[in-house]
């Protein structure tokens, strides 16, 4: 599995990328440090299974990011977390996990327990 991190705060993608480096999953990880960087990877990589997206970045929010990527047939049902200080509506947003902040390692590993039964039908 391969993960997209898209976090502003450096210091946070790689607290985010220790939790996955230490789970118990396989996953590769790729850092970007805002929504257009995020973005970007999405359309050059292509491989990316899930992303980890904080809500409140410069230049585009969580949400107009998530608009974004649903409108790209290859990320249309592409799994999303969402990490903020507040809670949101998810189903306004348009993800399926979130993460209050401050979070567990057991939070996030359940987020991404989720998503690896999801995308192996388990």
């Amino acid at each position: 599995m391969k993960i997209l991190i898209i976090d502003d705060s450096l210091t946070q993608s790689n607290v985010i990328k220790k939790i996955i480096e230490k789970s118990k999953f396989e996953i590769q990880s790729m850092i970007a440090t805002d929504a257009f960087e995020g973005y970007v990877y999405l359309q050059t990589h292509r491989t990316f299974d899930a992303i980890v997206l904080d809500y409140e970045m410069p230049f585009a929010d969580g949400s107009a990011f998530v608009k974004k990527v649903r409108s790209l047939e290859a990320f249309a049902n592409i799994p999303i977390i969402i990490s903020s200080a507040r809670v949101l509506n998810l189903d306004e947003l348009d993800v399926s996990w979130q993460l209050v902040k401050p979070y567990t390692t057991k939070s996030f590993e359940d987020c991404l327990d989720s998503i690896l039964q999801i995308s192996t039908g388990k």
